[in-house]
C-alpha cells in the first residue's frame, strides 16, 4: 500500500532582497509504503489474558490481547484514541488510505521546525510501525514483560507499596533486576514477594499473588527479552533510597533518611 503524506519543514535561506540567513517554512509531500499481509503470514505469537475497565458494566472485565509475529517483530491491533475519553477505534486499510491518523490531525506540523530530511525520516519511521493484517491496522509492539515497582517509604506507607505488573517498555528509573520475561512468572512472583517483605509492605503481598495478567506463549521464538543486556541499572539515587528503606524498621525513619540523602545529593550537584 502506498500513502501520500503532506508535511511542512524548515530550511535556512536568504530570501530575495535580503542579506541575512533566516528560517523559512516550506510544504512538501512524501509517499510511504505500508506492508499488507495475511493472518497466515502473521500468526498469533502471544496471548495476553488481562482485565480492562468497561464503561458499560462499570467494572473490570476479562479481555485477551493478541500479539502477532511478522518480520521477527510483535504486532498488536491498533486502537486509535483521537481525544481524551474517546473509545477505542480500529481502522481498515480503506479507511487508512483517506485518513492515515495521526498524520491527518496536523501532528506533523508540530515538528515543522525540522529540516526536510528530518521530517521525511520521521514519517518513514512512523510508517514502519504500521502493518495491515487481513485488511486491519496493527501497530508495532514491545515484547511484554513483568516488572516489579515500589512506591512510598515502605512498611505499607503507600498502601500497595510493592507491585507486580506488566509493561511493554523499560523504565529508565527502574533497575534491570526488576524486569522478567513472561516465561519467568514464578521468578518474578518470588522476587516481588521478597522485595515486599524486605520493605515491610505486607499489605501488598495478596495483591502480588493475585496479579491478574497472564500470558500464553504460542511461538517461543518471539520471547527474546534480555533485561540484563538491554536495560540499565536504573536511577542511582532511587536505588540508594530503596536500599535504605529495606534496612529501616519504619516509614518515619525512611522519610528522614530520604531527606538527609536528598540534601546531600543537592549539595553534590551544586
Amino acid at each position: 500500500m502506498k500513502v501520500t503524506i503532506p508535511y511542512e519543514y524548515t530550511e535556512k535561506i536568504i530570501p530575495k532582497r535580503c542579506r541575512k540567513i533566516r528560517p523559512a517554512k516550506f510544504n512538501s509531500i512524501i509517499s510511504v509504503s505500508i506492508h499488507e499481509v495475511s493472518s497466515m503470514d502473521a500468526p498469533i505469537a502471544i496471548l495476553e489474558h488481562t482485565k480492562k475497565f468497561s464503561n458499560e458494566t462499570n467494572k473490570y472485565e476479562p479481555i485477551t490481547i493478541e500479539y502477532r509475529w511478522w518480520n521477527k517483530k510483535l504486532w498488536v491491533l491498533d486502537k486509535l484514541n483521537r481525544f481524551v475519553g474517546d473509545t477505542d477505534k480500529t481502522q481498515t486499510a480503506k479507511e487508512f488510505t483517506v485518513d492515515p491518523y495521526p498524520m491527518t490531525n496536523g501532528t506533523q506540523y508540530y515538528t515543522a521546525y525540522r529540516t526536510k530530511q528530518e521530517q521525511r525520516k520521521s514519517i518513514m519511521n512512523w510508517a514502519s510501525t504500521i502493518l495491515f493484517i487481513d485488511g486491519m491496522r496493527w501497530t508495532l509492539a514491545g515484547e511484554p514483560r513483568y516488572v516489579i515497582m515500589t512506591f512510598g517509604l515502605g512498611h505499607n506507607h503507600a498502601g500497595i507499596g510493592t507491585s507486580l505488573s506488566n509493561d511493554n517498555h523499560y523504565n529508565t528509573n527502574i533497575t534491570n533486576t526488576r524486569y522478567f520475561r513472561i516465561d519467568q512468572y514464578q521468578q518474578a512472583l518470588e522476587t516481588a514477594i521478597k522485595i515486599a517483605l524486605n520493605r515491610g509492605d505486607t499489605d501488598s503481598i495478596p495483591y502480588i499473588r493475585n496479579e491478574s495478567t497472564a500470558f500464553s506463549i504460542l511461538i517461543p521464538e518471539s520471547i527474546r527479552l534480555n533485561p540484563h543486556k538491554e536495560h540499565g541499572k536504573g536511577d542511582a539515587f532511587i536505588n540508594k533510597i530503596e536500599g535504605i528503606i529495606e534496612t529501616l524498621p519504619c516509614a518515619e525513619l525512611a522519610g528522614l533518611a530520604l531527606i538527609a540523602n536528598l540534601k546531600q545529593e543537592i549539595e553534590i550537584r551544586k
